[in-house]
């Protein structure tokens, strides 16, 4: 395949103001960066969230374990309790979105040889 290439000029009369190269190989490799970029975004999302889940169920454990440990229940502490369990539950709905990573297009071409 050979390298595709065109070239756009923008100006006012004859004086050139803007010279635009697009090339077929550029544009490849842009598009597998902004793939990779999305991966990782997909990723880096993930991963917060788990930990997110983990630090919730920590403190939620914690209040817990402060609340009965007392011996007497105080409405301070049943407010402290709730109050995790309602962050913990509303971090529950940020979930991302369940997609699959994208490949990208040259990873596909690699894979179906």
């Amino acid at each position: 395949m050979g390298n595709l290439s065109k070239t756009l000029t923008i100006g006012l009369d004859s004086a050139p103001v803007i010279n635009i190269r697009i090339s077929r190989r550029s544009t490849t490799v842009t598009t597998k960066l902004s793939i990779e970029h999305e991966n990782f975004v997909f990723a880096l999302q993930r991963g917060i969230w788990l930990l997110g889940i983990a630090a919730w169920t920590f403190g939620i454990i914690d209040r817990s374990t402060a609340t009965l440990m007392d011996g007497s229940l105080s409405a301070v502490d049943m407010i402290q309790l709730f109050t995790a369990a309602f962050f913990f539950v509303c971090w529950l709905f940020l979930k991302p979105p369940r997609r699959s990573p994208r490949i990208a297009p040259s990873e596909v071409q690699k894979a179906s040889l």
